[in-house]
């Protein structure tokens, strides 16, 4: 079992960005995903509204970048899922579906959002094909022509 300052639940921006600031203040932090560093962001063919990528940037290459930069920083990144938190008291639990276990002092939990699909026949074969999720994110892809909002992610 190994203790850390702080644990981090959630490998997307706001994990990996979390992951940055915990270690440039000097801390000793964890981050666990169950997947894949970037979350949601890597299933994004381009990002364009994002500062400071001109002309904009694949999603998977930002997740990378934003990976590179936090274990750069120093954090530590496990792939597993947690499958128990303890928050209560002076120091905390996470448990791992393998088994894992590790303490810390905090625990941050960035886990993001997920898509609610419609249930319709062939969303998948439409996704990234005109179906969005994000009116925010893709709404200038679609600017002048007739588009359907359907539902409000509540």
């Amino acid at each position: 079992m190994a203790h850390y300052d702080c644990i981090i639940v959630g490998g997307g921006p706001a994990g990996l960005t979390a992951g940055i600031y915990t270690c440039r203040a000097g801390f000793r932090a964890l981050l666990i995903e169950r997947m894949f560093a970037g979350g949601q962001i890597t299933t994004t063919t381009r990002l364009e509204n994002y500062p400071g990528f001109p002309g904009g940037v694949d999603g998977p290459q930002f997740g990378s970048l934003v990976h590179d930069q936090a274990t750069e920083a120093g954090l530590a990144i496990e792939y597993d899922e947690v499958s128990a938190l303890t928050l209560k008291g002076d120091v905390k639990r996470v448990q791992t579906a393998s088994g894992a276990e590790h303490t810390a002092n905090a625990v941050i939990c960035a886990m993001g959002a997920r898509r609610r699909p419609l249930g319709l026949e062939r969303e998948d074969a439409f996704r990234g094909a005109g179906l969005s999720y994000c009116a925010t994110c893709d709404g200038a892809f679609f600017r002048d022509r007739t588009v359907a909002v359907v539902g409000g992610g509540d």
